[in-house]
């Protein structure tokens, strides 16, 4: 290859690169407009290319509001909203007085101190408190006060993922006036056996006669009180799926209750019932598929009203001097050919 050639080919790649790059689009960079979200726009030549790169609704209640208790005594919710906790509180009250509220402990503490003063007190529809530890420390000045208290008539109160620790004689959730339409679920709820005197994990003491009614407690885990869950009065509640250890009755549900379902719960170690049915309004209640383990006190596994719909429960290493289902006939098996009966009891008991 002779210099001429070399040099003519050299010049012949220069000019092929110079044709890429020049025909190569040039944009320009336009700031970014205000509008309902956030573009970022590129022009090319005269024509306008938007490119998203995200569409950003800045509202300012979808922001979570941060909400830092240690300042006051009492810390009053009553705008609706979602809220986040920023740090541990000790001692006062967060009251929520409106609708409409979602408060994230956020894996903070709330502590209470004063006797009969709940750490949280809800009186208000559609609220959500979720993610955190609640503990408190005082004792009783009323029946069934508790740390956790919904009053007033609010529907739609979820209270989830929550731990409680209640070492004192305060009950540990408080429904009472005339909730409904609530939820209790996935919250681990711990008392003190040195200081049961009436305490309750959950409570739910809601007037049938005004809006009281379907209040749910499911997925807990309770340990340590004198009612693990007490149905004291109100309409269709309903317990299920929990596990109950070391209280000195697992779920009771008092004779003001009607269509209450008690179902799919594992009772461990109750002192004197596993579940109690006081009767009265019992024949529209429903206990079945309850798994209760070591009963240790001079009662029975399950007393109720005869007429109570029981059955398809397992009564396990009963330590009392009773009897395991101190009941008459709970239900009836019969033959669905013929209806003649082949048993008295649809549940088990195993020595």
């Amino acid at each position: 290859m002779t210099l001429f050639e070399f040099e003519s080919g050299l010049f012949k790649r220069f000019l092929l690169i110079f044709a890429m790059f020049a025909a190569m689009p040039v944009y320009a960079a336009v700031d970014p407009q205000p509008t309902d979200g956030i573009r970022q726009i590129m022009v090319k030549s005269s024509d306008e290319i938007d490119v998203i790169m995200s569409q950003v609704n800045i509202i300012e209640g979808n922001m979570p509001t941060p909400l830092d208790p240690s300042q006051n005594i009492v810390t009053t919710i009553d705008q609706p909203g979602s809220y986040v906790l920023t740090g541990s509180k000790v001692g006062g009250t967060i009251e929520i007085i409106t609708s409409n509220v979602c408060l994230d402990l956020n894996g903070w503490t709330v502590e209470g101190t004063a006797d009969g003063t709940p750490i949280i007190s809800i009186d208000d529809s559609f609220v959500t408190v979720k993610n955190g530890l609640v503990r408190h420390g005082g004792a009783t000045t009323a029946a069934a006060d508790g740390a956790i208290e919904i009053v007033g008539n609010p529907r739609g109160v979820e209270l989830r993922d929550l731990s409680i620790v209640i070492t004192n004689t305060l009950t540990a959730i408080n429904f009472s006036t005339a909730a409904s339409e609530c939820l209790v679920t996935d919250c681990v709820i711990t008392g003190s056996p040195l200081f049961t005197m009436g305490t309750a994990g959950v409570r739910i003491n809601v007037d049938p006669l005004v809006t009281g009614s379907g209040i749910i407690v499911e997925n807990c885990q309770i340990e340590g009180f004198t009612y693990g869950v007490y149905l004291e009065q109100g309409n269709s509640l309903i317990v299920k799926d929990c596990f109950i250890t070391e209280s000195t009755t697992g779920i009771s549900i008092s004779s003001s209750c009607s269509g209450a379902v008690v179902s799919n719960n594992i009772i461990l170690r109750p002192e004197t019932f596993g579940i109690y049915d006081s009767g009265d309004l019992a024949a529209s209640n429903s206990v079945f598929n309850n798994i209760i383990v070591g009963c240790r006190g001079f009662e029975s596994t399950f007393a109720g009203d005869a007429d109570t719909a029981t059955y398809g429960n397992l009564a396990i290493n009963y330590l009392g001097s009773s009897s395991h289902y101190n009941v008459n006939v709970p239900l009836q098996v019969s033959d669905l050919t013929t209806g003649t009966s082949i048993g008295e009891y649809a549940n088990i008991a195993l020595s």
